[in-house]
């Protein structure tokens, strides 16, 4: 049995059905939009977790002034150290012609031989400098342009 409050309001519902399509549009392209920024999220999360991966990207950095190579072998010991890269490195700075103010560049060790167990360098164009050139470098891309 359909009372008359019931009866009003289905009329009234009828008289506003364009604003309650309007309304029920815009809830559907916020949740829309919502949906698609979490699945972008999801994406950017696994195609960095995948380059991560495949340069074999360490999970924590720590700089020493001074220590013995010997500490390398602690590292390994520690539980859950899969693997331990340590190098050289420090901050120089850089006289460039046509450049005004000093540069100060980065620079990183790489390995004696080989491929390095962790943090590997993505060659973009070019290549490695070979153990027969010990003078030879790698620079970024941001640098190199």
């Amino acid at each position: 049995m359909v009372r008359a409050l019931d009866r009003k309001l289905l009329r009234d519902l009828w008289q506003l059905k364009s604003q309650i399509a309007t309304v029920a549009m815009v809830a559907a392209s916020a949740y829309s939009g919502f949906a698609g920024s979490l699945a972008t999220y999801a994406s950017l999360v696994a195609a960095r977790d995948d380059f991560y991966a495949s340069a074999r990207f360490g999970d924590v950095f720590a700089d020493l002034k001074r220590a013995p190579r010997s500490l390398e072998r602690s590292l390994r010991d520690i539980p859950g150290v899969d693997d331990v890269r340590t190098t050289v490195a420090f901050d120089v700075t850089l006289d460039l012609p046509g450049v005004a103010e000093p540069v100060v560049g980065h620079l990183i060790g790489l390995p004696e031989r080989g491929d390095s167990p962790v943090d590997r360098v993505v060659v973009r164009q070019g290549r490695l400098p070979l153990d027969s050139e010990p003078t030879s470098v790698v620079v970024s891309e941001g640098f190199a342009a």
